[in-house]
């Protein structure tokens, strides 16, 4: 029974492979025939080449082809832009160098903030200290908190890893 399952299967792929082959030698023949109407339509419109006729195009409807121009544009408009330009690029300028001018006034005026805190030294005798604490009955958390330590060093030394500390 198997086997004439598996030979159903491979008649379905047979089929579904002819329907893909015929759907892609269709459109095949739609993308030549299209290919050929493009090229006797720039045959046809006198322009030089394809690119001219595009940019004609372009210009007569007032398209926009993303980073494309769509037509030189005056020596005039273009004068007036580069100005532009100008103009912003300086008081843009401007104001970034006013506002790092500023910064830096405030971090000469500012007092020294607080600095990171430093590694703590373990030492034998801190070790000691906690141990008492955690054999008081402090917990892990308020001891970590008073001798500025982390948890995890707190947890360390309550299994015995700093033993060898003298």
């Amino acid at each position: 029974m198997n086997i004439l399952k598996r030979i159903k299967d491979l008649e379905k792929e047979e089929a579904k492979l002819a329907r893909e082959r015929k759907a892609l030698s269709d459109e095949l023949q739609n993308a030549a025939a299209l290919e050929a109407k493009l090229d006797d339509l720039v045959k046809k419109s006198g322009y030089k080449n394809p690119r001219a006729l595009v940019d004609a195009l372009i210009a007569k409807y007032s398209l926009r082809m993303g980073k494309r121009k769509a037509v030189a544009a005056a020596p005039a408009e273009k004068a007036v832009r580069k100005a532009v330009r100008k103009a912003v690029v300086k008081v843009a300028r401007k104001a970034v160098r006013k506002r790092v001018a500023k910064k830096a006034a405030k971090v000469a005026a500012a007092p020294d903030k607080k600095a990171r805190r430093k590694r703590t030294k373990i030492t034998a005798k801190l070790r000691d200290t906690v141990l008492k604490a955690l054999q008081g009955g402090m917990s892990k958390n308020a001891a970590s908190k008073k001798f500025s330590l982390s948890y995890a060093v707190v947890g360390k030394m309550a299994k015995g890893v700093y033993k060898k500390l003298k």
